[in-house]
C-alpha cells in the first residue's frame, strides 16, 4: 500500500503543455491524494485548466517565484502526507505506473530519503538533450547511499526536479 502522497507543480504558462500532461495523468494507475499547482501569474488559462481537473491552485507573484523557495512554500501546504511528488510544468508520465513507481519506495524501504524518476528528451530534443538525459538517466534504476561518496562524490545525491 502506497502512503499518502501530494502532487505538486510549480507552473507559469503552462496551458501549452497541459494537455500532453493531463492526457497522461488520467491514466495513472494510482491518484495522489493532494493535487497542488503554484502558479507565478500566468497570463494564459493555466489555472483555469488545472483547476477544471481537481487541482488546488496557489497563486503567487512572479517576483517572488524561487526554484526551491516555491517547492518549500508549496510543500508547507501538505503537511499532511508522507511523501511529495515533484514535478515540472513541462514533464509527461512516461507510463501508467510512473506515479506508483516513484512512490512505492518510500514504503517498501524506511531508509529511503528520496527518489527521482527517470527524464526521458522530447522527441524534437537536439542530440545534446539527448546525450544528457541518457548520461543522466541509465535505462536501470539505482539506489545510493552516504556509503556510495568515496565512488560518486557530488553525484551520489543526484536529484532532478523535473519528477522527483
Amino acid at each position: 500500500m502506497l502512503p499518502p502522497f501530494a502532487l505538486l507543480i510549480p507552473t507559469r504558462n503552462a496551458a501549452k503543455f497541459a494537455p500532453r500532461f493531463l492526457e497522461a495523468f488520467e491514466k495513472q494507475d494510482c491518484r495522489p491524494d493532494r493535487m497542488i499547482v503554484v502558479d507565478s501569474e500566468s497570463s494564459d488559462n493555466t489555472t483555469a485548466i488545472f483547476r477544471e481537473h481537481g487541482f488546488e491552485v496557489v497563486s503567487i507573484s512572479a517576483s517572488s517565484f524561487d526554484h526551491g523557495g516555491t517547492r518549500q512554500s508549496v510543500a508547507e501546504l501538505a503537511t499532511d502526507m508522507e511523501v511529495l511528488v515533484y514535478m515540472t510544468q513541462d514533464a509527461i508520465l512516461a507510463s501508467s505506473e510512473s506515479l506508483g513507481a516513484i512512490v512505492k519506495p518510500f514504503s517498501d524501504h524506511p531508509t529511503v530519503g528520496a527518489v527521482c524518476g527517470r527524464q526521458l528528451p522530447n522527441q524534437d530534443a537536439n542530440p545534446f538533450a539527448k546525450y544528457a538525459r541518457a548520461h543522466n538517466y541509465p535505462e536501470e534504476s539505482y539506489q545510493r547511499s552516504r556509503d556510495d561518496f568515496k565512488t560518486y562524490g557530488i553525484k551520489t545525491a543526484f536529484m532532478s526536479n523535473s519528477f522527483a
